[in-house]
């Protein structure tokens, strides 16, 4: 059986536990690359954050997808975007915040906080990204229209929220 294409996801499948590509599946996917078989990573994660592994495996004019579909760019062309109205996304960021759970906005390379506390720490480290200490009020203000709102706390405060959220 030929494939045409592979999509594959970062965190938890092509990804070791030091967060690197094994030099098996760089192999194989270059391998796979020569041979015409379009390779596309789908991740949680931001252009900024995934961009080095299409570096790495060449693959650097496939199509990125990135904040599970809701940004997908061609050569920084910009072929579908989804993004969180405004008022929503501040609506649940305030729950976040009433649960105790660290609120932080994607907006294409761009991640904004209004505090760097330990969880964000962590994703720094996780994904090499670049954070940006803001103000919500006034980012939203600029009518920022986030691609992804990301919450991080131990999980009791997850579920917590979670559960206020579907009801």
């Amino acid at each position: 059986m030929k494939f045409e294409a592979i999509f594959i996801d970062l965190d938890g499948t092509l990804l070791t536990d030091h967060l690197t590509i094994s030099r098996g599946s760089v192999k194989i996917l270059k391998k796979l690359s020569d041979s015409g078989v379009l390779i596309c990573i789908v991740t949680a994660r931001s252009p900024s954050a995934s961009v080095h592994f299409y570096e790495q495996l060449g693959i650097v004019n496939n199509s990125i997808i990135c904040f599970n579909g809701a940004l997908i760019q061609t050569n920084n062309k910009t072929l579908c975007e989804i993004t969180i109205d405004n008022a929503i996304a501040l609506k649940v960021i305030n729950i976040l915040k009433r649960y105790q759970i660290s609120p932080s906005v994607y907006r294409r390379y761009d991640w904004f906080g209004e505090s760097q506390d330990r969880w964000i720490n962590e994703e720094i480290e996780i994904t090499n990204s670049t954070f940006t200490k803001v103000n919500f009020n006034k980012l939203f203000s600029q009518n920022i229209q986030p691609n992804k709102l990301l919450g991080i706390a131990e999980p009791a405060k997850i579920n917590a929220a979670e559960a206020h959220l579907k009801n």
